[in-house]
């Protein structure tokens, strides 16, 4: 269940053009690389004739239900080859108030809802070197958002264990 939601979930960013280049999964590979960093999955390709490209995920589970509820996704954006954090959250978001993160409840990251599609909104910012570190010194990133009508913030956690053996071994540190 978990597999086909996260499946679903880099489908659903896929589908935006907001996912990294690692996930595109289409045409002819060379390699194709995956593994497991702590708390993260990373998967790495070299498309034809390309360089390698990776990206970092982790899926969100809500607390009180144990289920899957949200993506996170770190790797470079394929125009600008910027390092990005994007995440996928349900539909019925709550736009106006956008979404945000933290990094241990004291970086605060803006994220800009850049779409919707049928298995979710995506949300990106962009990672400075500031918040890179900040990432791997971390424990926890906290992913916030409302739900329309809703009159609470609600918080899904996202473990930083492994991220740093993560973004060493994707080179996108």
């Amino acid at each position: 269940m978990i597999a086909k939601l996260q499946s679903a979930g880099v489908a659903a960013l896929l589908a935006a053009g907001l996912v990294f280049s690692a996930s595109a999964g289409a045409g002819a590979q060379e390699a194709k690389e995956e593994g497991v960093a702590g708390d993260w999955i990373y998967t790495c390709q070299v498309p034809e004739g390309g360089s390698r490209e990776c990206v970092l995920s982790q899926t969100l589970v809500a607390q009180e239900t144990r289920k899957p509820i949200g993506r996170i996704n770190i790797g470079r954006d394929q125009k600008s080859t910027t390092l990005m954090l994007a995440v996928l959250l349900p539909l019925g978001l709550d736009i106006p108030r956008g979404v945000q993160a933290d990094i241990d409840d004291r970086v605060k990251l803006i994220l800009r809802i850049e779409t919707c599609v049928p298995s979710g909104c995506i949300a990106r910012t962009p990672l400075d070197k500031k918040a890179v570190d900040s990432l791997k010194r971390g424990n926890r990133l906290n992913v916030g958002f409302r739900m329309q009508g809703g009159t609470e913030t609600l918080f899904l956690p996202g473990s930083l264990t492994g991220i740093s053996s993560g973004l060493a071994s994707t080179g996108l540190e």
